[in-house]
């Protein structure tokens, strides 16, 4: 039996957690506030071509929905540095449009805003892309729902500084594909969970996984690929090592050598690879090619 299983919950149409109704001739309206603040971003100049981390900004997502199916977002942020002329700055944007379609994220999608606590009009988003949702991911051996949100924020400031979020943690669940390199054959499995987490100051992620197996012949066990260097794109981060010893339970295994381990995050995408090759167990080598998501796409 799966241990874990999603549940999704689309907060600008009334299903989160929380909300307080109003009434005004008849019309109904779902105020939902959430917060994000273990997050870091990066920071791209267009002018120097620098990359550089931001960490501890916090984000916080008013999101309103009436029974006429209008959607909006406000959005404030705090301790957000763009460059040395925008440091550590409070942004408060107005009001936007939201789009909602069933149980796929809501999101605002938006041009030319400018903040609303900024008297001079010096501050612009250029483009703005917002989209969150409640996800809970029930653990059957604890019998406890986990929360997990998804959520991602993209924008460009004054056509120059593209800002890209990333949340400190990420889950991630897909398909994983173990590949043998003397006969080809295919050994797929959809039972991992994948958590990646980052620590900005070092720049290293470390790679949890949940019900880990490669080939049919390894039994399914939770293992870490720890401390990975990774690099920053302008809207995307990379993983890279060329070997890794991963760790059960806090002790190394060279026994499951790693090797060639790269990952590409997109949050933007929502979606992430991750490939390496290993030889388990010296039960063979193979190449191990997963493709991940946010969301589940089959519960077994």
């Amino acid at each position: 039996m799966k241990k874990f299983a999603l549940m999704i919950t689309a907060i600008a149409t009334g299903l989160a957690m929380t909300s307080c109704l109003d009434s005004d001739d008849n019309k109904v309206t779902n105020t939902v506030t959430r917060s994000y603040a273990k997050c870091f971003n990066t920071v791209y100049d267009a002018t120097t071509g620098d990359i550089a981390i931001n960490q501890q900004p916090k984000y916080t997502l008013t999101i309103k929905s009436t029974s006429k199916g209008e959607n909006s977002i406000q959005i404030s942020m705090t301790n957000v540095k763009l460059g040395d002329d925008i440091a550590y700055t409070t942004f408060d944007l107005p009001d936007l449009p939201m789009k909602v379609t069933g149980t796929s994220a809501p999101y605002v999608e938006a041009t030319d805003v400018r903040p609303t606590n900024i008297a001079t009009p010096s501050i612009n988003f250029s483009s703005i892309y917002v989209s969150v949702l409640d996800r809970y991911i029930h653990n059957s051996s604890a019998n406890t729902n986990e929360f997990y949100p998804v959520y991602t924020i993209n924008f460009v400031v004054n056509n120059r500084y593209t800002v890209t979020t990333y949340p400190t943690e990420i889950q991630y669940f897909g398909e994983t594909k173990s590949t043998a390199t003397a006969s080809g054959s295919v050994f797929t499995s959809s039972d991992p969970r994948y958590a990646i987490t980052f620590d900005p100051d070092k720049k290293t992620a470390s790679i949890d996984i949940t019900s880990a197996q490669f080939v049919s012949a390894m039994p399914k066990m939770n293992m870490t690929f720890p401390d990975i260097p990774f690099t920053t794109g302008i809207n995307s981060l990379e993983i890279k090592s060329d070997a890794v010893t991963p760790t059960i339970a806090g002790t190394p295994y060279p026994t499951f050598p790693i090797t060639g381990l790269e990952a590409t995050i997109n949050t933007r995408q929502a979606s992430a690879t991750l490939v390496f090759d290993c030889n388990p167990m010296s039960m063979g080598d193979y190449h191990v090619d997963a493709s991940l998501s946010y969301l589940l796409k089959q519960n077994k």
